[in-house]
């Protein structure tokens, strides 16, 4: 097994774990706003949503993209079914964007139905959720099967998660601690 490859497929399946913590908390609090519950925090809200475009959109889908590139390159067979992961990966981006901008303009005071930010949401974890569920089951294992003809380098993208790695950018710590406190 190449060990760069199963390095970065293992720190991919660790993103998803920490990504299911995040939706786990952005779904507690969206049930609040579904619920009119006035505790819903969209603070915290934005502060995933947030580290959703900062780490995951530029750093985790893209590491997975060459790692599909890789397959289709190398065995073609093992890659069918690849051709719209790339394109997955821009919806999602897209989708969070969205949600992120929701969530600012709510934050910030602006006019934003109570609707369009539950619709974005759930939309989104769903979304991401069904796609996580769809590599974990299918395309991780698929990779794995050709683990020693897989020539990736993300070099370029690698950067130390600035929420669950061990440099934790301060920016973070409110969601840090509110991870902290859920788990508990």
């Amino acid at each position: 097994m190449s060990k760069e490859a199963a390095r970065v497929l293992a720190e991919l399946r660790q993103d998803h774990r920490n990504m299911a913590v995040l939706l786990n908390l952005l779904q507690r609090e969206v049930d609040h706003v579904a619920h009119e519950d006035e505790t819903a925090d969209f603070e915290l809200m934005q502060d995933i949503m947030r580290y959703m475009t900062v780490y995951p959109d530029t750093t985790h889908h893209p590491k997975e993209d060459l790692i599909y590139a890789g397959m289709r390159a190398k065995r073609p067979d093992l890659a069918q079914g690849l051709e719209a992961v790339e394109g997955d990966h821009e919806d999602i981006a897209e989708s969070s964007k969205r949600l992120l901008a929701d969530i600012q303009a709510v934050v910030a005071g602006a006019y934003v139905t109570r609707d369009r930010v539950i619709s974005d949401a759930r939309e989104y974890v769903d979304r991401l959720r069904n796609h996580m569920d769809w590599e974990e089951g299918d395309l991780f294992a698929r990779a794995e099967a050709m683990m020693d003809e897989l020539e990736i380098d993300t070099s370029h993208l690698d950067a130390d998660d600035p929420l669950f790695g061990s440099e934790g950018d301060s920016s973070f710590a409110n969601l840090s601690q509110s991870i902290g406190l859920a788990a508990q």
